[in-house]
């Protein structure tokens, strides 16, 4: 798009306005690429997550085709991956177990998803106990043998749910996840 810039530049502009209400500020800001013009709409944990990437990824572009004609403020926002993930370390929701295991995963800390896991598995809900049996399943595939002690004891406890609930083919499904020696144990 040969006006590329232009557009984008006109949406910066726009997003600076003091005549528009702060969700319109927030869609010219995000087509230009401008995080400050987003924050304040952003009511999740993952509003502000998505806001952050999606202007760094919207920079690494920028970076890529070179447009000189972007205002310098533009390039005055310095976001990489580490300071994004600082500041929503920073967020009082970063603490909800799913945001923590988010952030940990787009850091790569695996060892860091494996403590939060043990952590978490004695006070874990069902449901919680299952996600977090699929996600150390998911792990077991990209990641082998690197967390056994961990999805042991969630499918263990999970077994456990299952079988008060009497959720028979969900108790096999499961359980067959287990170490042999410790199907029986299970039932």
């Amino acid at each position: 798009n040969t006006n590329r810039a232009l557009w984008k530049s006109c949406c910066w502009d726009f997003c600076n306005s003091s005549g528009i209400s702060k969700e319109e500020r927030a869609l010219y800001g995000i087509l230009a690429g401008n995080l400050q013009a987003v924050l304040p709409v952003c009511s999740s944990f993952h509003d502000v997550l998505w806001a952050h990437f999606k202007t760094l990824i919207d920079q690494h572009v920028e970076d890529e085709v070179c447009d000189s004609m972007l205002p310098q403020a533009y390039w005055k926002q310095t976001l990489t991956l580490e300071n994004i993930l600082e500041t929503m370390g920073k967020l009082k929701q970063s603490g909800n177990l799913y945001n923590k295991l988010q952030l940990q995963l787009i850091s790569g800390d695996l060892a860091g998803v494996l403590n939060t896991v043990t952590d978490h598995l004695e006070s874990a809900s069902v449901s919680e106990c299952r996600f977090l049996c699929h996600l150390l399943l998911v792990l077991e595939v990209l990641h082998p043998g690197q967390a056994p002690d961990a999805l042991y004891s969630a499918l263990s406890k999970y077994v456990l749910a299952l079988r008060k609930e009497e959720c028979l083919e969900e108790v096999v499904y499961y359980g067959s996840r287990l170490p042999v020696d410790q199907h029986v144990v299970q039932l």
